[in-house]
C-alpha cells in the first residue's frame, strides 16, 4: 500500500511562483516590445536607404559622364557644329535658384539614351588619297567628324571629315599634310539644328520641383516635401521631365565640387559661391540628399536640424557643412541623409 503523506506545492506556493513569474513577465515584456519597434524601424530604415541609393543611381551614373565624347580643343568648330567638350564650364553646371533651390546640369554624349554615343571611327587614306572610315556603319548624313592627333597633349585638330546627303564621305577642312591623317581617330560632331535635335549633346538635369494637381504628392509625405525631378534635353522643360524620387525635403539636395591640382590635395567648394582656382580642376561631385524615412508618427522623433557635409571644410578652412533645420511638424517623421562622391574621369582643363 503506497504512503499517501507524499509532501507537494501547496495552493500559497503556486500562486506566489505565478505571481513571481507574472513579475518577471511585466518587466520583460516591454522590453521585448521595445526591441522588437526597434528592430523593425532599423530594418524599415536599411530598407529605405537601400531603395534610394537605388532610386539616385541614374543620377549618379550621369554625373559621372559629365563631360564625355569629344576632347578639349582650342581649334573653334565649324558653324552650326557642336561638341561635348571636356572642359569644366561646358560638361558640369550647378546653380541655385533666388529661393535656394539647387540644380546640376549636365553635358555629355554619353548621358541618356541616346544612339551612336560617343562614336569614332580610324581614318584611312589609300593611294589615291581617298579618304574611308574604318567602320562603315557610323554613317551621319550632314554632321561633322573631327579627326585628332590623339598622341598629342592637347589632342591638336588634323582635319575635318563630312557625309553629304548622299552619306559619301569628304574632307571638308585640312590642317595637315594628306598622309599624316592616316590611322586617326575621327570623332563625331552632332550637327545642331532644327532637323537634328536628336543628335546634340545629350543635356540632363537634377532639382527639386514642387507637386501639382496632375503629379499629387503621395499622402505618407511630410506637407513641404518635393520630388527629384530628371529633366530631357534641353533643360529645364517640364513637360520632358520625370520625377526619380519622392518625399525629398524641400532643401534636402546639396552639391559640393572638389577641385584637384597637379601638386596639391582636394579642396573642396561651394559651387553657386565660384569656381575652382585657375590651377585645379573639378574632379568631384558631392552629392547630398535629405528623403523621409516613414510615415508620420504619433511623437517627435527627429532632431531640430539634420546636416549635409558634416566635417567638410573649403580651402581657407571654413565648414562647408549644410544645416537643415526641420520644422516641428517635420519632425514628426523619420529622415534619412544620403551622400556619394562621385569621380569626374572625363573633365580636362582645357589649357
Amino acid at each position: 500500500m503506497k504512503d499517501r503523506n507524499v509532501s507537494g506545492f501547496s495552493l500559497v506556493e503556486l500562486l506566489v511562483a505565478v505571481a513571481l513569474l507574472v513579475g518577471v513577465f511585466a518587466i520583460i515584456f516591454p522590453q521585448y516590445i521595445s526591441l522588437t519597434r526597434h528592430s523593425a524601424v532599423t530594418r524599415k530604415m536599411i530598407k529605405t536607404q537601400a531603395d534610394a541609393y537605388n532610386n539616385l543611381e541614374q543620377m549618379f551614373k550621369e554625373i559621372a559622364s559629365a563631360g564625355f565624347g569629344l576632347p578639349a580643343i582650342d581649334d573653334h568648330l565649324p558653324s552650326g557644329a557642336t561638341s561635348c567638350l571636356r572642359t569644366a564650364d561646358k560638361a558640369i553646371e550647378i546653380k541655385a535658384d533666388n529661393n535656394g533651390s539647387v540644380s546640376i546640369i549636365i553635358r555629355s554624349t554619353a548621358a541618356g539614351d541616346k544612339k551612336e554615343v560617343g562614336a569614332w571611327g580610324v581614318v584611312s587614306i589609300d593611294s589615291n588619297s581617298n579618304v574611308t572610315l574604318s567602320y562603315s556603319s557610323m554613317v551621319f548624313k550632314d554632321d561633322y567628324l573631327m579627326i585628332l592627333d590623339t598622341a598629342s597633349e592637347k589632342f591638336k585638330k588634323l582635319g575635318l571629315l563630312n557625309f553629304d546627303a548622299n552619306s559619301r564621305l569628304s574632307l571638308v577642312e585640312q590642317y595637315s599634310d594628306l598622309q599624316a591623317l592616316n590611322g586617326k581617330i575621327a570623332y563625331w560632331i552632332p550637327k545642331d539644328d532644327d532637323k537634328n535635335k536628336d543628335k546634340v549633346c545629350y543635356t540632363t538635369s537634377f532639382y527639386l520641383a514642387d507637386y501639382s494637381s496632375d503629379d499629387p504628392k503621395p499622402d505618407i509625405c511630410a506637407p513641404n516635401d518635393k520630388k527629384l525631378m530628371r529633366s530631357k534635353d534641353p533643360p529645364p522643360d517640364p513637360s520632358g521631365s520625370a520625377p526619380i524620387m519622392d518625399c525629398v525635403h524641400d532643401h534636402g539636395l546639396a552639391f559640393l565640387i572638389g577641385c584637384v591640382g597637379s601638386t596639391s590635395g582636394i579642396e573642396w567648394l561651394d559651387p553657386t559661391m565660384g569656381s575652382c582656382p585657375s590651377s585645379m580642376i573639378p574632379r568631384l561631385v558631392r552629392v547630398g540628399v535629405v528623403v523621409q524615412a516613414g510615415q508620420r508618427e504619433k511623437n517627435l522623433i527627429s532632431p531640430e536640424s539634420l546636416t549635409l557635409f558634416n566635417g567638410v571644410v573649403d580651402g581657407n578652412g571654413n565648414s562647408l557643412g549644410r544645416n537643415i533645420t526641420l520644422s516641428n511638424d517635420a519632425r514628426y517623421y523619420r529622415w534619412i541623409t544620403l551622400e556619394k562622391t562621385i569621380f569626374l574621369v572625363n573633365l580636362e582643363s582645357g589649357e
